[in-house]
């Protein structure tokens, strides 16, 4: 259900596309900062934390008609999270190249809210404790889909100022992974059932 909602916003950000004035594009570029974290489905005795990681993102945005638009991103997203079991600290980096697509609305030419669905790539998926790195990525689920909504200021000129939060609707672990971390005392056995979710902070120009 969710995959089909997650699809659903992305056709809505299609069909603004083709409302949109193909004779006047911008381009544009955006930095900023994640902080990421994961939700799981089951309780679970560890203490979980925001990890924060950094984004850049290109994106191209027809202009439009009227107040609806599009926006199609293409994004480098390091996000992740900190748990903590038994005083022994887990760092979890997951890299990914997500490509979402959004509706735009816009209240001015100051102001614009953005709202739709996106696909990620997993890159690589790494953990950290102060003993030991080991790799994640085969028990990480390559494909990411999910839902995103975000706010961009446009002060003057083309600065960019802006926020958003990402959530994921697929389970980060692959469902036949039992066993993700390295047998290290305290290192914990994570229930896969899990959905990311991420707010970004950035700043970027329009060309």
């Amino acid at each position: 259900m969710k995959y089909y909602l997650a699809m659903l916003l992305t056709c809505c950000s299609m069909i603004a596309a083709a409302q949109s004035d193909a004779g006047k594009r911008k381009f544009g570029l955006k930095v900023g900062a994640n902080f990421s974290t994961i939700h799981f489905k089951e309780p679970t005795e560890m203490k979980l934390r925001s990890r924060q990681g950094m984004m850049v993102a290109g994106f191209f945005s027809p202009s439009t008609r009227g107040v609806l638009g599009y926006r199609s991103e293409i994004v480098y997203s390091r996000q992740g999270f900190t748990s903590i079991t038994d005083n022994i600290k887990t760092i979890v980096t997951n890299d990914y190249l997500l490509l979402p697509q959004f509706t735009t609305i816009n209240i001015s030419r100051f102001l614009q809210l953005q709202l739709g669905g996106q696909i990620g790539y997993l890159i690589k998926a790494e953990g950290k404790t102060l003993l030991q790195d080991f790799n994640m990525t085969e028990i990480t689920n390559r494909i990411d889909y999910g839902a995103a909504g975000g706010i961009e200021i446009y002060p003057f000129k083309g600065l960019i100022i802006g926020g958003r939060y990402s959530m994921s609707f697929g389970n980060v672990y692959k469902p036949s992974a039992v066993e993700p971390w390295p047998d290290e005392p305290g290192a914990g056995r994570y229930e896969l059932k899990s959905k990311s979710g991420v707010v970004s902070l950035f700043m970027g120009y329009r060309f």
